[in-house]
């Protein structure tokens, strides 16, 4: 990627664009902004340019989902769980033809019908900012030397907020016999007494804060000798944080229907009409329990300083047409810390059924927004979650409530990962070229020479190791005429393995 220098223009330029980016999921507008500012100067003799570049943008977002769960075997007789040995993973899964039969716990066929064990729907929304900037100082002096300063930061910030619902549905426990997809053991519709499920409410943050300074310089010693060096400093922080609670509740009724037209499922609490309350409505606080809470998050850290040094040495020694060569000295760092804890229960001990209540905690209830799947879908259009936003913005609170412990702004927690890479590399390559009367033969021939050491820290356990290489490359190129030519390499390149592996 090459970003614009002020010797890029040939005079003074200002640019300035501004953009409006509508998207529907979201409902919002968003803006897209950026200008550039550059112009050069004569300076006593020499000329002197200076760019700044800034831009901003922010995005609204939402996804929603509805999924289903695993479908697993369970006896046709009574909806329960099948006991005996069945192989899992199949490419093509269980058999499904209707009356297929397995091998029960006591060595006998018996007829299974496949069943999901779980359907459920997310409204995933949040917002995502992007702020950067670059300065870029040019100076030449005098034709033969030219200097470089820069400086780039580029900026993350995301919040977001996933509302999810969980409904069990492979109970055993039905108002009406299950329907299944016609010629097929497959569940297509169930009818579900005393259905558990739960909602989560899970907030998450990102912000990463990126910086890259560069001094540099050219120079031309003379017609035939020139060398270009420079000093690189980069650093990049990325600070996640994710705080989640769970609330639980029975429903009186559900009907669940896996395909109930177009590939859509259908999902329908149903009121009991002898009570004063509807059954249906999941929107109601008091209907719902406090219950599961996970609180993680972390820093990941890196910076790296690299120097190079290169020239190019015009020779005109019969085959040898230029002499190239440098070198280049990189250190690296990365550091991983984190945390991660959870609670299962809300355990204020003082009054804990009552003060373990959402509706004690103002904001902690969110109703997610109008038009979930564009109300395509036979689901509930709404239900209620523990406020992403207000958990992370509150979770001190939430900590005492569920006697977690209480982490300190500047705490990282645990030591995960830590290395230090230093890279150390010189190259010698020539370019030659000579006609051998049937076309003309060009290319280079050169190797490098690279030493490699790292220290690592991965949580108790710690190692090192080096190596020197040394890398040959040749390459030709034959010319017959402005339309043919062969070309043929051969390289050794060392390649740095991913840390998965």
């Amino acid at each position: 990627m090459h970003t614009h220098r002020p010797f890029n223009f040939d005079d003074r330029q200002i640019t300035v664009a501004a953009r409006g980016i509508y998207a529907d999921n979201s409902g919002e507008t968003d803006p897209a902004l950026s200008m550039l500012l550059s112009d050069r100067w004569e300076v006593g003799g020499g000329e002197f340019g200076a760019l700044l570049n800034v831009s901003y943008s922010e995005s609204n977002y939402r996804d929603e989902n509805i999924w289903v769960g695993a479908a697993n075997p369970h006896y046709a007789s009574d909806y329960t769980p099948f006991g005996g040995a069945w192989e899992r993973g199949l490419d093509d899964g269980l058999p499904y033809a209707a009356g297929s039969t397995l091998v029960d716990s006591n060595g006998e066929a018996t007829e299974y019908v496949l069943m999901r064990d779980a359907m459920g729907f997310t409204d995933f929304t949040g917002k995502r900012k992007r702020p950067a900037a670059n300065i870029s100082l040019q100076w030449a002096p005098n034709e033969n030397s030219e200097y470089l300063m820069e400086g780039f930061y580029n900026g993350y910030r995301d919040e977001s907020f996933n509302s999810l619902v969980f409904m069990f549905v492979n109970s055993d426990n039905h108002f009406s016999e299950p329907q299944l997809f016609p010629g097929t053991n497959i569940v297509k519709r169930k009818y579900i007494n005393d259905a558990n499920m739960f909602t989560s409410g899970d907030g998450a943050t990102g912000k990463t804060d990126s910086y890259v300074f560069t001094v540099g310089g050219k120079w031309d010693l003379s017609e035939k000798l020139s060398l270009e060096s420079e000093v690189v400093y980069q650093e990049s922080t990325f600070e996640r944080s994710f705080f989640a609670m769970q609330t639980t509740s029975t429903r009186d009724r559900l009907i669940v229907d896996f395909n109930a037209g177009d590939g859509l499922p259908l999902a329908e609490y149903l009121d009991d009409p002898a009570t004063d309350i509807d059954e249906g409505d999941l929107t109601r606080p008091e209907d719902w329990a406090m219950s599961s809470v996970f609180d993680n998050g972390g820093q990941d850290k890196g910076d790296a300083f690299s120097w190079n040094l290169d020239g190019d040495w015009d020779v005109d020694l019969g085959l040898l047409e230029t002499l190239s060569s440098g070198v280049r000295h990189d250190i690296r760092n990365a550091a991983a810390r984190s945390w991660d804890q959870s609670a299962n229960t809300c355990v204020d001990t003082s009054q804990p059924d009552e003060i373990c209540r959402l509706e004690n905690f103002d904001g902690l209830v969110n109703i997610n927004p109008d038009g979930f799947f564009n109300d395509e879908a036979q689901v509930p259009q709404h239900w209620l979650a523990a406020d992403g936003h207000w958990l992370l913005n509150n979770e001190s609170t939430v900590r005492d409530l569920y006697s977690l412990e209480q982490l300190e702004s500047s705490w990282l927690g645990d030591e995960t990962f830590d290395i230090t890479e230093t890279t150390t590399a010189a190259y010698l390559q020539a370019d030659y070229s000579f006609d051998l009367g049937i076309g003309v033969i060009d290319g280079q021939i050169g190797e490098r020479a690279t030493q490699y050491e790292s220290e690592l820290t991965f949580g108790t356990e710690t190692g090192s190791s080096s190596s020197t290489t040394v890398l040959p490359s040749f390459l030709a190129c034959c010319s017959f005429t402005g339309d043919l030519m062969t070309r043929f390499f051969r390289v050794k390149r060392l390649v740095a393995q991913p840390l998965a592996n």
